[in-house]
């Protein structure tokens, strides 16, 4: 009994997070389309380092992102499929975080009115 309670949640999360990810990648290139990008001569020191920040912990998730992908492949082959909705789950979660720390980013290139 429980054990269904839990795979309807990883599916019903698996959809919501899906939507929401989906989502999240349209405004962004929304933003990215009507947004102007400053050149780097433009940025202060202190924007500069922002977005080093803002990338390197991008790449850690990006890293796990893939990470969980692979996983989720191996699953597909070797494992059951609530277990491929599990690491699908955290893939998505780890995907939306990038998309976040992309659009932060963008938001600092941003041509300022």
């Amino acid at each position: 009994m429980l054990g269904e309670v839990i795979k309807w949640i990883i599916y019903v999360l698996l959809v919501v997070l899906l939507s929401y990810n989906i989502y999240l990648s349209v405004e962004m290139t929304k933003f990215k389309r009507r947004s102007l990008v400053r050149s780097v001569e433009e940025l202060s020191q202190m924007e500069t380092q922002m977005i080093a920040e803002l990338s390197k912990t991008k790449r850690k998730w990006s890293l796990l992102e893939q990470t969980l992908f692979l996983i989720a492949i191996f699953m597909a082959f070797k494992g059951k499929q609530i277990e491929v909705a599990f690491f699908i789950d955290l893939y998505t979660v780890a995907s939306i975080v990038t998309n976040k720390l992309t659009y932060q980013i963008f938001r600092i290139l941003a041509l300022k009115d």
